[in-house]
This record gives structure tokens, sequence and C-alpha cells, in this order.
């Protein structure tokens, strides 16, 4: 969930009018303002929730608050949430707090590591053998899993999104295959990555898919550059989970400390491979 403008209406004299407003606009989009009419939201998938939140993002008749309240109120109603998350105070929010209809998180410098924290993967400092990570297949950013086997809370992780147990997933990395599949990327050979998949059970990649790898990969090292600087990130990254602060004030908003990975390739291209599980 990325979603939102801050719009203000006059408050001098207007409740009466205000109150007639929000009545009006509940009945013709079906977006009430407040608790009043959220026992007639359902959503029975993820898409109707999104299409609904985005048509509260770009509202321009209430404000930042109103909005958050619409799209907690909303996801409340979602009724098998899966992976989908919202961030769950104002606080993680930048100071305008919605841009073109979507939340404007506050997110972290630096990919959300301690600085000082900072290492690159390579085969002599590999990837751990067992992963943790919540949300969807589109991202690349793991934590690992502690050796007592309790996970990481969301406060350690330094994620801003209220607790949905359904959007957590556990597995292996094949450290092995990731090597090769990265080193194969990077030379520009489909064959051999098409070997490696082969071997890891999954089927032929794609003229097409490879194309996404590469540019995926290509963006990731530009990114890693303009973000953290010159550090060799052929192989990822990973380090420990900074303090979340909040950026115009420097507050703590969440301690960090988890161990985290961030890779070239997110989850989906990950699991093509057969690098990691399906979730």
């Amino acid at each position: 969930m990325e979603e939102l403008g801050k719009v203000h209406m006059p408050a001098e004299n207007t409740h009466f009018f205000e109150s007639k407003v929000k009545d009006t606009l509940s009945k013709a989009e079906g977006v009430g303002v407040g608790s009043s009419t959220s026992s007639n939201l359902k959503f029975k998938n993820a898409g109707e929730y999104f299409d609904h939140i985005n048509k509260i993002g770009r509202r321009e008749d209430i404000t930042i608050e109103e909005k958050f309240e619409m799209i907690h109120e909303a996801y409340a109603a979602l009724e098998v949430k899966g992976d989908v998350t919202v961030v769950s105070d104002l606080k993680f929010l930048k100071d305008n707090g919605f841009v073109e209809g979507r939340m404007n998180i506050d997110w972290p410098d630096k990919m959300g590591f301690a600085e000082e924290s900072i290492q690159s993967v390579s085969r002599s400092n590999p990837l751990p053998e067992n992963w943790d990570r919540v949300g969807g297949k589109g991202g690349e950013n793991f934590t690992t899993l502690p050796d007592n086997g309790v996970p990481y809370t969301y406060d350690e992780r330094a994620i801003p999104y209220l607790e949905n147990p359904s959007a957590r997933h556990v597995g292996t990395f094949d450290n092995e295959s990731y090597f090769e599949a990265i080193d194969a990327i990077k030379k520009g050979s489909l064959e051999e990555l098409n070997k490696i998949a082969l071997e890891n059970g999954k089927k032929s990649i794609s003229n097409v898919e490879f194309l996404d790898f590469q540019a995926r990969y290509s963006a990731f090292q530009e990114n890693t550059k303009r973000l953290i600087g010159d550090i060799d990130a052929t192989y990822g990254l990973k380090g420990v989970a900074a303090p979340w602060r909040k950026s115009s004030t420097g507050e703590v908003l969440m301690e960090g400390g988890a161990e985290q990975i961030v890779t070239p390739l997110n989850a989906k291209m990950l699991e093509r491979i057969g690098i990691i599980p399906e979730y």
C-alpha cells in the first residue's frame, strides 16, 4: 500500500454544510467518512479493495486524517487480506501525507540499513539458509529467521504496517543456484539461466522474461549506487535494519535491529528460477 495530498476545508461556520456534503458523497460513492458507514463495507478480493481506496486517495473534499481513517475501515472490510498491507499510523507518512492518490511513506535512507552494518553478499558471505518475509512477491527485502525460531517483530524489521499474519512467509535460499543465476543474468546468458531453472524443476524462461530479469538487476545496481554509494552489490546486500526516524523531526518511530537482506531480484523472480520455494 502506497497512497495519497492534504486538503483542508474551511472550518468556520461550515459544520452543517460539511455534514450534508459528506452524507451526499456517502450515498453517491458508497464511501463514508468516519465509522458510521464502515459496517456497509465488504470486499471479497484485493482488487475491489484497491479500487475503493484509490478513489478515496484522489478525493479533494476530505482531510488526510479522514482519508487515512477510511482506508483503515476498508482494510478491516477486506475479507481475505492475503499479502495486502496497510500503514498503521499517520506518523509514518511524510508531512504532505498523500501524493497523487497514494500514501507518501517516509521511508528511511540507505534502503533501510544501518549504514555501518552494510555488507556485500558474496560466495564467502552468502545468503542465510532460512529467510522470513512480510508481503507479496514484488519486493526484494528479506529478514533472517533467528536460530530460536522466533521471528523478528515489525518494530525490529522497521516495517510500518498493521500486523497481518497471512502476509508473513518463510523459506530457504538455494545459495548455489543463487550465485550461478546472478552470474548468468549479469553476463546476459539465458542459456545458463535456463539450465539452472530446469535443474530446479522449473520451466524454461522466455526471452521476454529474461529481459525483465536483466532490467530488474540493472535497476538494482543503479539504485544501490545512488542510495548507498560505492559498494559491491553484485549479489545483493545484507546488514541490520536501521531505526525508523521521522525525517522532519528525527524522532525514532521504530527501533529496527533485525538482520535483513536485499537481493537484486524480487521474490517472484527468485521463485521462478527455483532459488526460493513457492509461496
